[in-house]
């Protein structure tokens, strides 16, 4: 069994119910003055900006489909079934679901009730 190990990847995912969301630009970028490197992403379903402070991007998300705003933290993975298997070993609500952009995506819900979502990829151990 190989080391299984966790990085940080300096994004996050803000999810905002479509009639918050430009309120929310508004406040990164017009407030913080962050610097917008994608602009508006919009189809049908969905609308998405992506903001770059320092070596933090934000990435902005709003859909009919999310009644509430939440905030996840994106990590990189060298395992994603043995991460699966890892935190449902330790009692931590955790679930592999597909993704348009990426094949799986295991999402884990911390002891604080925070969200992260766990992709994988072929990272070397420290």
């Amino acid at each position: 069994m190989k080391n299984l190990t966790f990085k940080t990847i300096g994004k996050i995912l803000m999810e905002v119910p479509m009639e918050q969301y430009e309120n929310v630009l508004h406040f990164y970028r017009d407030l913080l003055l962050f610097d917008e490197i994608d602009g508006d992403f919009t189809d049908i379903n969905c609308k998405k900006t992506i903001f770059l402070n320092g070596n933090l991007q934000l990435e902005i998300c709003a859909s009919p489909d999310i009644k509430e705003s939440t905030i996840k933290l994106l990590l990189e993975t060298n395992d994603l079934n043995q991460a699966l298997g890892y935190f449902q070993a330790n009692k931590t609500e955790s679930h592999l679901k597909k993704n348009v952009a990426a094949s799986e995506i295991l999402h884990v819900t911390d002891y604080g009730g925070l969200r992260l979502m766990v992709m994988e990829n072929d990272l070397k151990n420290p």
